[in-house]
């Protein structure tokens, strides 16, 4: 991936005039005049915006438009911005798996298949993974999934050491 390359800003679809995604994968809010609660106007100044992690890993931001608000993916909103999706490809591929990593030259539109056996994802999820609390061990997280019905993604993030806890359980993966 090029370190060198332009941030390019572009309209958020659906908030033009309000919210701007960069191929760098940063949103801003655009300077913009709103209505307030009493009825009058105040100015809202142009800032970059500070994304969450939306629990399973991936960066999320809130837009507000006819005082609804919305949580957005930021990887999403880059690739609608700045990736062509000629065949209508329903999801998006971190090519680094560094979910956090939204710049445009990172991401490809892909189905579904491509995307859960891309890179070490297969890897990742086979792993025997262990209840920190009750020392109960697992195949693997998806035998967590079948056995507890427990998100397959909060278990992996815990193992990462992404989140603390899932399901009020500490998890790891099994030391080989």
């Amino acid at each position: 991936m090029n370190c060198n390359i332009m941030e390019e800003w572009k309209d958020i679809e659906g908030y033009e005039g309000q919210y701007q995604i960069s191929n760098l994968g940063r949103v801003k809010s655009l300077e913009r005049l709103r209505k307030t609660k009493s009825g009058g106007q105040c100015i809202v100044k142009e800032r970059i915006m500070s994304p969450a992690d939306n629990g399973d890993g991936y960066l999320q931001i809130q837009l507000c438009k006819d005082a609804k608000h919305k949580h957005i993916l930021v990887h999403r909103l880059v690739a609608v911005a700045f990736i062509v999706n000629n065949h209508n490809l329903p999801q998006i591929n971190h090519k680094d798996e560094n979910k956090h990593n939204n710049r445009a030259d990172n991401l490809e539109w892909c189905d579904v298949t491509y995307n859960n056996n891309y890179g070490t994802h297969i890897q990742k999820i086979s792993k025997p993974v262990v209840c920190v609390e009750t020392g109960e061990r697992f195949n693997s997280i998806s035998d967590v999934y079948r056995t507890k019905g427990y998100n397959v993604g909060y278990i992996c993030l815990c193992c990462k050491g992404i989140r603390n806890k899932a399901y009020n359980y500490h998890w790891k993966y099994e030391e080989e």
